[in-house]
């Protein structure tokens, strides 16, 4: 079969370069006809795992032995030519049991001839369950020919390499030595353990001959079918009529059966999962794995496990930008949350999650990765390459999630070397030329914003001291006016400029704290909402108080529906699930926000944090309000009181930032969380609605001379 393979790769390959050219394979198509456009990109993506635009030969050969659905182990033996299994509940024409009532003959001494002979055709394959012990002598038989004295015989040496012996290979039936015809390898297991053997022969002639091969596989663990190799001979055509052998070597068998066809590998596969358990070749947990076509995965040493918890951390606090690799950490489904939750606390900051050649399953990029990819904002890649255990129903989820995402921003989840098949990998890399310059365009953008932090983070100095007359915490609420004190604004104007905040900051809390508009019937510990419209309405000039939605924020609505159910960080704290210990700010982007929770609850807690909540100064400091960047998950154990870092952007470039102040939640949300997708676009959006206002209010921005307003009504005061 690998020589096939090498022909037909070299075939493909017309320049004989090594590789396969996409040319090359659209020209072979083309000869085989009945193929469309988009074939050869599919198949180029389901084949070039690497994705360096070629196709190299061990892509070709794994590609080739791609898994296949099968039709299980009971409907293949049923199909064999000859079937014996020594359980008479089973299939078959069962030879008698050895002492015991153990389902197995043994061979020592005799062997056991079969009630019909079978000769072999053209092509064919043989499987046997049988128990090896040491080869005494320089050859033991596994089956053998009907004939007495002919000598054909499948078996195995002393030195453990299974090949066949054919007579006719020297011209003498007494000359078995140089008829024998041996593999490479040997079959590598212990004696008195349970094996499956495989002899698979093609005949290259028309009629029966030794011309051609015979390849050996055998499978005794949680490796499953090993190849063993091939040997350059074939016993087509001579008559099978024993199995088990008068001489040390193999001692006893369960199974024989013979079918006049190649089986495949995963037909093989599965005759070996059917009984591997109760020949103790594996537990029951490693067949279910086998059952699912997965690997085990090798356990994590503790420096490995120390590397992968301190890439996560870097994540989490931002200190990795670009791309978060964890690629080869022998990543399992239980370790995606953990992965996750540090891709979103440091989002702001990465546009890549490669998680190549690792352990994951379709199980996990289900319950995990699928919700994880709505909460994505902006150009976003993730690579999965080369999770060899990921089927194809990992497909349509991951479809379904992309497609809920604006075409603009590009995300792209790359599956090659996976289960899926070419036309969902090809969709799922969504190489689309929209998605290109969703690329373009989000690299272009985080130079732009870039350079606007760098402008902004220079002039805290100056924002300080422009705020400088105008921080207070106001008079007594009680002394606070009810109505506007002044229109219009009174900027400029130091004392007048105190009874504006007293009175907006009132009416604020009035309306939004404990008022009809209140969403916390009850205030939490830690929380307030009116002082961040108080606070936004005096940047813009306004005399009188305006609405959360003036600023496009809307108020968190109780049990509004989160991921899977879980609660949001709002419902947890109004129904008393959860306590904020303590709110702060520093500064802006990873870990710019952190929240001291405390877990209410005997049990484990698990919540939500929604992108676009927002963080509040409790009064007049003018630094920066704080706008959660990304949707985080948080887990919390029974009672577990931690500290919590999430990444946050500022509101505009008025304020300075703020350094390690205390905060509190509002229950405001961002409408519109497209505009997260970096700083300068949030940036973007309030500076634009609040120079709207400040002109609506007669103070457009870069006016040379201040005070000017208007008065109730719109005019001008003179």
């Amino acid at each position: 079969a690998k020589a096939l393979m090498r022909e037909a790769f070299e075939k493909w390959d017309s320049d004989g370069n090594g590789t396969i050219s996409r040319e090359e394979l659209s020209s072979v198509l083309k000869q085989l006809g009945q193929f469309k456009a988009g074939d050869v990109q599919r198949i180029m993506v389901e084949v070039d795992r690497n994705g360096d635009g070629e196709i190299q030969y061990v892509e070709f050969v794994d590609w080739l032995m791609r898994p296949v659905v099968t039709a299980g182990a009971a409907a293949l033996l049923s199909t064999a030519k000859l079937c014996y299994r020594a359980d008479s509940s089973t299939i078959g024409s069962p030879a008698e049991p050895a002492e015991g009532g153990e389902t197995r003959w043994t061979f020592r001494g005799t062997p056991i001839r079969l009630d019909a002979a079978h000769p072999l055709p053209k092509e064919h394959t043989i499987a046997m369950w049988v128990v090896l012990e040491p080869v005494t002598e320089t050859w033991s038989q596994c089956f053998g020919d009907a004939s007495d004295g002919w000598g054909l015989s499948y078996g195995i040496t002393d030195g453990g390499l299974l090949g066949v012996q054919d007579p006719r290979l020297a011209g003498d039936p007494m000359a078995r030595q140089s008829a024998r015809k041996l593999v490479e390898e040997p079959v590598g297991v212990d004696p008195g353990n349970w094996v499956l053997v495989v002899f698979r022969g093609m005949c290259e002639t028309a009629g029966p001959s030794t011309h051609g091969c015979t390849e050996c596989l055998v499978a005794s663990d949680e490796r499953c079918l090993r190849f063993l190799g091939s040997v350059p001979a074939v016993g087509a055509g001579l008559v099978v009529g024993e199995f088990g052998s008068r001489t040390p070597g193999v001692a006893a068998g369960a199974l024989f059966a013979a079918w006049p066809r190649l089986v495949s590998d995963e037909e093989l596969r599965e005759l070996f999962l059917w009984d591997c358990v109760r020949f103790g070749c594996v537990d029951e947990k490693e067949a279910g794995w086998l059952r699912l076509n997965r690997r085990r995965a090798p356990k994590r040493s503790d420096e490995e496990e120390e590397a992968l918890a301190a890439r996560l951390q870097a994540a989490s606090s931002g200190k990795i930008g670009g791309a978060l690799d964890v690629s080869n950490m022998k990543l399992v489904d239980d370790d995606l949350p953990r992965v996750l939750r540090a891709a979103e606390r440091g989002s702001m900051e990465l546009s890549a999650l490669a998680m190549t050649n690792n352990y994951i399953t379709e199980d996990g990029v289900k319950a995990h990765l699928v919700p994880f990819i709505p909460r994505l904002i902006g150009h976003f890649r993730i690579d999965l390459r080369e999770n060899k255990d990921i089927n194809c129903d990992a497909g349509d989820p991951l479809l379904a999630a992309l497609s809920g995402l604006p075409e603009a921003w590009g995300v792209s989840v790359d599956m090659r070397g996976t289960g899926l098949t070419g036309d969902t990998m090809l969709k799922l890399l969504n190489q689309t030329p929209a998605a290109q310059m969703a690329a373009m365009a989000a690299a272009k953008e985080r130079k732009r914003t870039e350079d606007l932090v760098a402008q902004y983070t220079s002039k805290q100095a100056e924002l300080e001291a422009r705020w400088a007359a105008e921080v207070d915490a106001g008079p007594p609420e009680g002394e606070a006016p009810e109505d506007p004190p002044f229109e219009p604004f009174p900027d400029g104007e130091v004392e007048k400029l105190k009874s504006v905040r007293s009175y907006l900051a009132k009416a604020a809390k009035d309306r939004y704290d404990r008022g009809d508009q209140a969403v916390w019937k009850k205030l939490p510990k830690n929380c307030g909402s009116g002082q961040l419209i108080a606070h936004l309405s005096y940047i813009c000039k306004s005399a009188t108080l305006r609405g959360c939605a003036d600023f496009t924020l809307r108020q968190w609505q109780p049990a509004e529906g989160e991921p899977g159910g879980m609660l949001s960080l709002h419902d947890a704290v109004a129904q008393e699930a959860l306590r904020i210990v303590a709110c702060s700010g520093n500064e802006f982007g990873a870990g710019a926000a952190t929240l001291k929770l405390q877990n209410l609850r005997d049990e484990e807690l698990e919540i939500f944090v929604p992108a676009g909540s927002i963080l509040q100064h409790a009064n007049w400091v003018h630094l920066q309000n704080l706008l959660i960047g990304r949707g985080v998950h948080l887990v919390f154990q029974p009672g577990q009181t931690r500290e919590c870092k999430l990444g946050a952007m500022c509101m505009n470039l008025s304020c300075q930032c703020s350094e390690g102040q205390a905060m509190q939640l509002t229950s405001f949300l961002l409408q519109d969380t497209h505009i997260l997708e970096s700083q300068g676009k949030v940036w973007d959006h309030f500076e634009a609605l609040f120079a709207r206002f400040r002109e609506e209010a007669g103070f457009p921005d870069g006016a040379k001379k201040k005070g000017k307003g208007k008065k109730k009504g719109g005019k001008k005061k003179k």
